[in-house]
């Protein structure tokens, strides 16, 4: 027949068992625990100063890093500021440069004017030295024209025209070649100048 006081009684003696290996157990978990604290404090110690180091080398690195990109950002931000503005002024240059002044206009005009009075002076030439010369300072007149107003068909014509004629005198082929490429200059300009277009064949075909 089943014995409920044995019963009892082992489940008792199970209980006080079990509680002497818990508190057992306890005992040797709060001793390992202590053991691996310590182990870990000292640790911590061992290497506090070593942490202490590399974090001290790591703020210095993050620091320079920082300083160095806000120099990067700055400066690079001032230099492209400074090439975008140069740039500009150039371009500014380019076009304004296309555009004489009045003055210059009115001194390109002065200086083309004293390169036609060849056409007046060259009845009283004696020899063709002299009117190589003549030609010669027209053709200085017509290009200081040029340099202060330099999109004018009539003063490439002009000077074209006073390389032509010292060609026809001398045969030098190095004006010829001028004269081609300042009447080429002049149709350029002046596309619709027949007159232009004439001479500019003519001499292509000597």
């Amino acid at each position: 027949m089943f014995d409920v006081d044995d019963l009892k009684k082992k489940v008792e003696e199970k209980g006080e068992e079990l509680k002497e290996k818990s508190a057992e157990h306890l005992e040797n978990l709060k001793e390992k625990s202590a053991e691996h604290i310590d182990t870990l404090k000292k640790t911590i110690e061992e290497n506090q100063d070593d942490w202490k180091e590399k974090s001290a080398e790591h703020l210095e690195n993050l620091k320079e890093n920082v300083s160095s990109n806000w120099r990067e950002i700055f400066f690079g931000s001032w230099k492209r500021t400074l090439i975008t503005g140069i740039f500009l002024i150039g371009l500014w240059s380019f076009f304004t440069s296309n555009s004489p002044t009045d003055e210059e206009i009115r001194k390109a005009e002065q200086y083309f004017q004293n390169g036609n009075k060849v056409w007046t002076l060259m009845p009283l030439t004696q020899n063709n030295y002299e009117l190589v010369r003549l030609w010669e300072e027209s053709i200085v007149d017509y290009t200081h024209a040029i340099e202060l107003n330099p999109n004018v068909s009539k003063y490439y014509k002009a000077r074209g025209e006073a390389h032509s004629v010292i060609y026809h005198i001398t045969w030098q082929s190095n004006n010829l070649k001028m004269a081609i490429d300042d009447y080429e200059k002049a149709l350029e300009l002046n596309p619709n100048d027949r007159d232009i277009m004439k001479t500019l064949n003519e001499l292509k075909n000597r």
